[in-house]
């Protein structure tokens, strides 16, 4: 049994009066403690699947298990919980909140610790540094670079030490350089003991992959 596993999913929505499947019996299997990529063409799902197993989206059929419980059966209160307690998410555009710190954007990312703003402030810096942006902590966002944007972002989504990473697009608004750091943060957090999913269209990602998931092949029957 994998650690997540996604079995007969479908998942549609109305566009223009029109049904639009977007996955249909879809299966799929993700190992603990490993980095995989969904990789393939756009408009394939795989951003799709990650909100979905994500809690960001539900299914209209199937099941996605994680600890023996179906995230697919989950209330709306169960599904903030989930989120809240065991998933990371870091996004693409960042969504980091301009009017808050970098400082502050990471302690968002704090639901489960109950204590008090100076000790979330001092666990935010220390993974500030661990990133290598430990002075980026109190700027806001807008002062930053694409790279520490996205450093602060992962920063967000690992405060919480939530088991699941969901990477949607990680690199897609960097340059290299920045692309092949995130990466390597990346690669770090899965040493660590992270569960790691990544949606990504660039072909380095494969270079930290251990479980590459062709798209095109799974969808296309390509």
């Amino acid at each position: 049994m994998g650690f997540l596993e996604i079995k007969k999913l479908s998942f549609s929505y109305k566009e223009n009066g029109k049904e639009k499947t977007i996955l249909h019996n879809f299966n799929l299997e993700i190992p603990q403690n490993k980095i995989s990529l969904l990789y393939g063409q756009s408009g394939l799902g795989k951003t799709t699947l990650l909100n979905l197993i994500g809690g960001l989206l539900k299914a209209q059929e199937g099941e996605i298990i994680f600890q023996d419980k179906n995230v697919c059966n989950f209330t709306n209160k169960e599904l903030e919980e989930y989120r809240a307690n065991y998933i990371g998410y870091i996004f693409q555009m960042f969504y980091l909140i301009p009017q808050l710190t970098c400082v502050d954007n990471v302690i968002i990312g704090m639901k489960r610790l109950k204590a008090s703003y100076e000790i979330k402030k001092k666990r935010a810096l220390e993974i500030l540094k661990s990133l290598g942006i430990e002075e980026c902590g109190g700027a806001y966002p807008e002062y930053l670079s694409g790279g520490q944007q996205q450093r602060v972002a992962i920063a967000r989504a690992v405060a919480n030490e939530s088991e699941l990473i969901l990477a949607d697009e990680p690199t897609g608004n960097l340059d290299e350089t920045s692309a092949m750091e995130v990466f390597r943060i990346l690669e770090d957090l899965r040493l660590k003991g992270k569960t790691i999913v990544i949606v990504s269209h660039d072909e380095k990602a494969k270079h930290i992959s251990e479980n590459t998931i062709d798209f095109n092949k799974l969808i296309l029957g390509e």
